[in-house]
């Protein structure tokens, strides 16, 4: 995705929000991530859209979902995400409770993102905002980290950064899910210390843990 080199300069002091926000941009990767309350007012943002832009965005898709929420169509009335591609530009919502929602302008045709970067940044939102957290994003728990491969095509992990130090696994099997997009590859780990979790690599080759480990 072609986007600029960095972040456009700001009109506001940024909040608690920003850094979820801007991680998650960088995570999808996307042109700008904002946090929108229910009157369509931008709380903060990221990006690398002038913020008036940003604003735009959020509080159309907010008006969007709003009068989705609003329909008569019963299916539509509890909408928690929505996604539209348009010719230039692709954005999500996503419903945090009490009103607020996380918008994304996605790159240029996406109509697909990362679920686990999604995971991380609302679970970081809606404990900076205390909201309740949507109930989609419960049951898996996924952490951005840093780990070292063994350099194949398979991408075998050999050790985590994990407590400030490089940390050995010893890799238990490969992890096989309906939930593996193409080029993307899991594996089941030990770490030193005895705990076990999921490692997978993502086809932009960010890697994820499903639970939270220490970091």
């Amino acid at each position: 995705m072609k986007r600029r080199n960095s972040y456009a300069v700001r009109d506001q002091v940024p909040s608690g929000f920003a850094a979820p926000l801007g991680r998650l941009c960088d995570a999808l990767p996307a042109v700008a991530a904002a946090i929108v309350d229910a009157e369509g007012e931008t709380v903060d943002y990221a990006g690398y859209m002038e913020p008036f832009g940003i604003k735009l965005v959020a509080a159309e898709l907010q008006l969007i979902m709003s009068e989705l929420q609003r329909s008569e169509f019963h299916g539509w009335q509890g909408v928690q995400e929505v996604v539209v591609r348009a010719g230039g530009a692709s954005f999500a919502g996503i419903r945090l409770g009490d009103g607020y929602s996380l918008i994304v302008q996605l790159g240029y045709r996406a109509f697909s993102f990362s679920r686990r970067a999604l995971n991380e940044a609302v679970r970081e939102l809606c404990e900076e905002g205390q909201f309740s957290l949507p109930n989609q994003f419960r049951l898996e728990e996924w952490l951005r980290v840093d780990v070292q491969d063994d350099g194949s095509d398979t991408h075998r992990p050999c050790a985590v950064w994990l407590a400030s130090r490089w940390m050995q696994v010893q890799v238990l099997g490969r992890y096989m899910s309906a939930e593996l997009q193409r080029r993307e590859v899991g594996y089941r780990v030990r770490l030193e210390d005895g705990q076990e979790a999921t490692l997978v690599r993502e086809r932009l080759g960010r890697w994820y843990a499903d639970r939270l480990l220490p970091h």
